[in-house]
């Protein structure tokens, strides 16, 4: 299977993470999400990079880093809003 595959599986699969988490009525961000998001973007920008699309990768790197920015924050708080 190919990276950008398994990327989008990984993204897709933190989406459907987030729905349930919605559905229960949470309205914060699911730490599973944002790490499977994260995880997939990062998957996104590794094969645009092997593949010399070096703008698409830098893209995808920058949608990696924000969201992983504010997983960290979750983490160093316990996943408590701050």
């Amino acid at each position: 299977m190919e990276l950008v595959t398994i990327g989008l599986l990984l993204i897709i699969a933190g989406w459907a993470v987030q729905l349930s988490h919605d559905r229960r009525g949470r309205k914060d961000f699911s730490i599973v999400f944002l790490a499977l998001y994260v995880v997939g973007c990062e998957m996104l920008a590794i094969d645009a990079v092997m593949n010399n699309a070096l703008v698409n990768g830098i893209l995808n790197l920058l949608c990696a880093i924000l969201p992983a920015l504010i997983l960290t924050g979750m983490l160093k708080t316990g996943g408590r809003k701050s």
